[in-house]
């Protein structure tokens, strides 16, 4: 399997190794969609140890981004729809060390000279799991 064209895996690697930074507009367009004020937000997901004037960062809680969701192998943003300009800005790639730890991590894969390898069991079920997703 070619690693090309690969859409994201919802390893949530990414959410477990970087907090999104996140503007006041961000905040309360989040909040909104939650349902809850702007500052029971910032009580609830800011990271209050790096205060910036006007942007909060998202705290992490059980090592990972406080807004991710687990379901089955997916983990998944709870806000997708209104997620932060930092985690829309993040391009998926197998070339990307994230990337290659969470499909070592959830689908006992790797990246070898361009190719997904692994056991024919491994391949057949992260194959059939990306028809689901496509």
């Amino acid at each position: 399997m070619q690693i090309e064209d690969i859409p994201c895996l919802r390893c949530g690697t990414c959410c477990t190794w970087y907090q999104p930074l996140i503007t006041d507009e961000e905040s309360e367009r989040i909040a909104k969609y939650l349902g809850i004020t702007v500052e029971d937000f910032w009580e609830e997901y800011a990271d209050t140890r790096w205060p910036i004037q006007g942007k909060h960062l998202i705290k992490h809680i059980d090592d990972h981004c406080a807004l991710m969701k687990t379901e089955g192998y997916q983990h998944l943003c709870s806000v997708h729809s209104v997620k932060p300009d930092d985690c829309r800005a993040w391009q998926e790639s197998l070339e990307k060390k994230e990337c290659q730890t969470g499909l070592l991590k959830v689908w006992n894969l790797k990246i070898e000279n361009g190719e997904v390898v692994g056991t024919e069991e491994d391949l057949d079920k992260f194959i059939k799991y990306l028809a689901e997703i496509t």
